[in-house]
């Protein structure tokens, strides 16, 4: 699984036209976006189809970076983020 990376500028629109390029090209994602200072966007997402998602991006020219990742299932609890860290922490100290 992986994770894509992309910079859009700050401007409305912009994040719609990712999910628009998403969406017609039938891929489903998870989506995280954060404003960085006035100029950009910083849009992370993990789509259920790579390639898809791959060639999306290429095709309406988006930049983007793509890192290997993992998901996670957690309960809907508070603290349920931090015990599923400190247990991954945990076991990366212990290799």
């Amino acid at each position: 699984m992986s994770a894509f990376t992309v910079q859009l500028d700050n401007q409305p629109g912009e994040l719609a036209r990712l999910c628009e390029a998403m969406a017609s090209s039938g891929v489903n994602l998870l989506l995280c976006a954060t404003t960085h200072g006035n100029r950009a966007v910083s849009a992370a997402f993990i789509a259920d189809d790579e390639a898809a998602a791959q060639a999306a991006l290429e095709w309406r020219d988006i930049q983007y970076l793509i890192r290997p990742a993992v998901t996670v299932k957690m309960a809907n609890l508070p603290g349920a983020d931090a015990a599923t860290f400190h247990k991954l922490a945990a076991a990366l100290r212990s290799t």
